[in-house]
């Protein structure tokens, strides 16, 4: 089987996207399937040096701004949190990809059109992607059958101004083609699109049983590449790890506030990840950086602190570590931070709770939160991953028949 994977590529980068379809790549190439990526800007690059097969894409830019005007605002954007008020929710992942440029009709055009090309080269049996919009199309263009990754949030923000932009454009170009319009959210939902959830039925809410549907657990890989550095543990010391991205706590009050939680004379060492870090520095016991190696770090940790993104809290839970999540207003991050909060497995806290005396709090309760998640963690495991993923892959390409339906999507 040739797997083509077209990755959500935003103007910031994605590490999330990029660890789960690594995952997926990773456990194709160990089975005998032949992978490549469409990809474009630091996310090419990654993969490129890890050795992958790489079609380029073309850049998208935030609004579709020229590329300087979108260069600077990804330099600032983890100095950011949009203007919200605390215990509001904002957002969905249309709004994402309108605000990251990808589904603008001239972005979405030349996108579909990189893909095409990618298709006629490498001559896929299936596509596999996230969210990018332009492989759906490309699926129902080229006839090629698709995998996605899908959680429940996919819901939120149907009909919204954002979803309506990208229904437009996906829907010109279909035209073009001579198919029938599609909505978005269609293209994900529907019976010949196969879903791969990556989490546990405990962590999603209001997903339906069904054969086109299924849970693997972990997509978590890794995407340190050899010059970056295997992370190498002191003696003696206590570890806390922390990632958050953009539209959460700011890097400006990560470093006002954590040197006093973890002083210099603490016996826990507080290792924080984050892409606006340009140069490693340390304040007290805590240092800052643009990358540390998760899968090395995250067994040795007493907590981790994050914005409630979804691969972190995977990670965590597989490692038994508790959670103290500040996902600020981003709807998809305050519902897997909510969700864990429930089962028991750690902390949500708002923006304003970002403070030395609640995380002090949070972390006296320690005992209880990792007693669940463990728990949940072995669930994780229980389900097997990019395995299983794969393996439902090959199920669904070995049934796809030789017709297609009415909208030109082959039929399983």
């Amino acid at each position: 089987m040739r797997i083509l994977i077209p990755l959500f590529s935003p103007p910031t980068g994605t590490w999330g996207s990029l660890t789960r379809v690594l995952a997926i790549a990773d456990a194709a190439k160990e089975v005998g399937h032949e992978v490549a990526f469409t990809a474009s800007g630091p996310l090419s690059e990654r993969l490129e040096n890890l050795g992958w097969q790489v079609f380029r894409s073309p850049e998208p830019s935030f609004l579709g701004l020229p590329g300087p005007i979108s260069r600077l605002v990804a330099r600032s954007a983890h100095e950011r949190s949009p203007p919200i008020r605390p215990g509001r929710s904002f957002g969905s992942i249309w709004l994402v990809l309108w605000f990251t440029g990808v589904s603008s009709r001239r972005f979405l055009r030349r996108s579909v059109a990189a893909q095409l090309a990618a298709v006629e080269e490498f001559r896929p049996d299936l596509l596999f992607t996230e969210i990018d919009p332009g492989a759906f199309v490309v699926s129902r263009v080229a006839r090629i059958p698709i995998a996605c990754t899908y959680a429940s949030v996919l819901g939120v923000g149907v009909g919204s101004y954002p979803w309506r932009r990208l229904r437009d454009a996906q829907a010109g170009i279909l035209q073009r083609h001579g198919l029938q319009p599609v909505e978005p959210q269609q293209m994900m939902q529907e019976k010949q699109t196969l879903k791969l959830v990556p989490s546990i039925p405990d962590l999603e809410q209001d997903l339906p049983e069904s054969d086109d549907l299924v849970y693997v657990g972990s997509l978590v890989r890794s995407f340190r590449t050899s010059a970056e550095s295997k992370f190498e543990p002191e003696a003696g010391k206590r570890y806390v790890f922390v990632y958050v991205g953009t539209g959460s706590v700011k890097l400006k009050t990560l470093r006002d506030v954590l040197p006093r939680v973890f002083p210099a004379e603490s016996e826990t060492l507080c290792l924080v990840g984050s892409q606006g870090v340009q140069h490693e520095e340390r304040l007290g016991n805590v240092i800052f950086r643009s990358f540390w190696d998760a899968d090395g770090l995250m067994p040795l940790c007493e907590w981790v602190l994050c914005h409630g993104g979804h691969n972190t809290i995977i990670q965590a839970l597989m490692n038994g570590v508790p959670l103290l999540m500040f996902p600020g207003p981003i709807f998809e991050r305050r519902f897997n931070a909510q969700m864990v909060a429930s089962a028991g497995a750690g902390y949500f806290g708002e923006l304003p709770q970002f403070n030395e005396a609640s995380i002090f709090e949070m972390m006296l309760h320690r005992g209880k939160c990792a007693a669940r998640a463990r728990e949940l963690g072995e669930k994780i495991k229980a389900l097997r991953g990019a395995p299983a993923a794969i393996q439902a892959m090959e199920r669904a390409t070995k049934a796809v028949r030789p017709k297609n339906d009415d909208h030109g999507h082959p039929e399983f």
